[in-house]
């Protein structure tokens, strides 16, 4: 999964992102942009059940809107004449919801499979259960667990169908071996991006049969084993120039306790599997199973773990006893290895999407400068529906847009900044506005998805 945050401010609320787990019959909690944890993550955390964030978990959001048929033009000077921007498409919240008659189970290999006839999941059930089966055996044999067991995947074809039955969006449940997650048909969606993520959860908690550890080794090891291909080094260091949590670079913050940064996590965990192997790893995971004692998780080693000093002290203690050096030493290695990917030349996203983002933001201008909520709810996604409807929405749009006058939006930075549900981006701005007779520059951060329909935006810091 990865870490986000919550929200509406000004026009723009945060929704979910990509795929973690809960580990216990509780159910699950949040997932990414690094952040304090959403109120309903928050009290589940505070019981003491699970200490996974979930990736997909709703988030409130502003929405999509209809296409205004405007003609194309040329972009126009930052601070000049309005940009006349290509209409977008609007993505309404019109998938349909199934209900709990509608379910189909299979039984493939290891795997007990649950889907929606008819859906993306029962057309692609052969290539959902071949890799996933595949992934089963490599990571229990990289664990060390003879036998994790059968374990059941429901696949949910839209959000909306989730909550109607009851289902989460990206979690898994080791105590009863069983996961919960979206399949939308898509190769460029989270699950089947990331298909071994949610399994690592469930086979991982088999190595000592405790289903919570410390979450940054928890993400970090479904991270290690997700299928993707990634480079968990590179990600981290996206993310690092992206300045997502920047300030923490290889020292562990509170977010981290419930592994909110999947970033870190991910490049703290292949550092030290590339450093000493998987035997020694499996070690530091034992010592760092927790239990949940006087409002207080604690580590198999005795170290009370409740933000970011806990859990570097909870690695250190364990460090010295499995690897023989702290974490403070071994801190230092892991930048080191990091240092080549940051001063690499970054990736970039490709030119196409650089111009559809930016006709995304010309579109919220033009909706700010004329007064129009059609247009602006065009600009948002119409994905994360199971929390805020399409009537929410287009009250959130009106009440946003203004007509006053001429806006102009530049974009000062770029960055693709990994996997939510899809890919997703995030843009530095500048907003010119005029404000009676004067003009005056507003900074803004802007997070945006590439659903099937285009760029859509997510969130906007400030707007």
């Amino acid at each position: 999964m990865y870490a986000l945050r919550v929200g509406i401010l000004g026009v723009f609320g945060l929704i979910g992102l990509g795929c973690s787990v809960a580990s216990s019959d509780e159910g699950p909690i949040i997932e990414d942009l690094p952040s304090a944890p959403p109120e309903a993550e928050a009290q589940a955390q505070i019981a003491g059940p699970s200490i996974h964030p979930e990736p997909n978990a709703p988030r409130p959001i502003p929405a999509p809107a209809p296409a205004v048929a405007e003609p194309t033009a040329e972009k126009a000077p930052f601070g000049s004449e309005e940009v006349v921007p290509e209409a977008l498409t609007t993505d309404f919240c019109d998938e349909p919801v199934y209900g709990t008659t509608s379910w189909s189970e299979t039984t493939r290999g290891k795997l007990k499979l649950r889907y929606v006839p008819g859906t993306a999941a029962e057309k692609d059930l052969e290539k959902i259960a071949t890799v996933r089966n595949e992934l089963y055996g490599k990571i229990s044999t990289a664990l060390g667990v003879a036998d994790p067991g059968t374990i059941s995947i429901t696949f949910s074809p839209n959000r909306a169908t989730a909550k109607a039955n009851g289902l989460q969006k990206g979690v898994a449940y080791p105590a009863s071996n069983k996961i919960e997650v979206l399949w939308l048909g898509d190769p460029d969606s989270y699950e089947a991006a990331a298909p071994g993520h949610e399994l690592t959860h469930i086979i991982s908690a088999k190595i000592d049969g405790v289903t919570n550890h410390l979450g940054v080794l928890s993400e970090g090891l479904a991270e290690y084993f997700d299928g993707s291909g990634r480079d968990l080094h590179e990600a981290y260091a996206r993310d690092l120039r992206a300045s997502i949590d920047a300030s923490f670079t290889t020292r562990f913050s509170d977010s981290d306790l419930w592994g909110y940064n999947y970033g870190r996590a991910g490049s703290f965990v292949k550092f030290l599997v590339d450093r000493s192997g998987m035997e020694k790893f499996v070690a530091l995971w034992k010592a760092n199973a927790l239990t949940w004692s006087s409002g207080a998780y604690v580590t198999k080693l005795g170290v009370v773990v409740k933000d970011g000093f806990g859990v570097e002290a909870a690695l250190d203690k364990s460090l010295r006893e499995v690897y023989g050096v702290g974490f403070e030493a071994l801190r230092f290695e892991w930048a080191a290895v990091l240092a080549p990917y940051l001063t690499a030349k970054p990736s970039t996203l490709p030119s196409w999407d650089v111009a559809a983002i930016e006709n995304v933001l010309d579109n919220v201008d033009w909706a700010d400068t004329h007064g129009s909520a059609a247009v602006l709810r065009s600009t948002m996604d119409g994905f994360y529906c199971d929390t805020t409807t399409d009537e929410s929405r287009a009250k959130l749009a009106s009440a946003a847009v203004e007509g006053r006058g001429t806006l102009r939006t530049q974009t000062t930075a770029l960055y693709p900044i990994g996997m939510r549900n899809y890919p997703q981006a995030l843009a530095f701005t500048v907003r010119r506005e005029q404000r009676g007779t004067s003009m005056i520059d507003v900074t803004s951060r802007v997070w945006l998805e590439k659903f099937p329909v285009g760029w859509r935006i997510t969130f906007a810091d400030r707007w």
